[in-house]
């Protein structure tokens, strides 16, 4: 497999895999429903949208899919530090 296709179907369904790793273990933490993920089309068509960017903008290397994910991460690891505690708050509420 040449690295054109490598680079246009590994990665980004690895990627997507990722993500949906990431909501799994939120849903495990009482957050998100991992369940409902696949009618979150939008949000997953956004992510691998900005994924894509940022790994068009680097220059091409051995780690420039996982620098790629980085800042995506750093997006959904802040909205998870801000709706897990407020949830949490909430749900205890009557």
């Amino acid at each position: 497999m040449n690295i054109i296709a490598r680079n246009l179907l590994l990665l980004p369904g690895l990627f997507l895999f990722g993500l949906y790793l990431y909501a799994r273990g939120i849903d495990a933490a009482g957050g998100l429903n991992s369940g409902m993920l696949h009618l979150q089309w939008l949000e997953l068509v956004f992510a691998l949208y900005l994924y894509a960017y940022f790994f068009l903008i680097l220059r091409p290397g051995y780690w420039r899919g996982l620098i790629a994910a980085i800042p995506v991460l750093i997006g959904y690891l802040v909205q998870t530090s801000i709706f897990l505690p407020s949830a949490r708050c909430s749900a205890s509420l009557p």
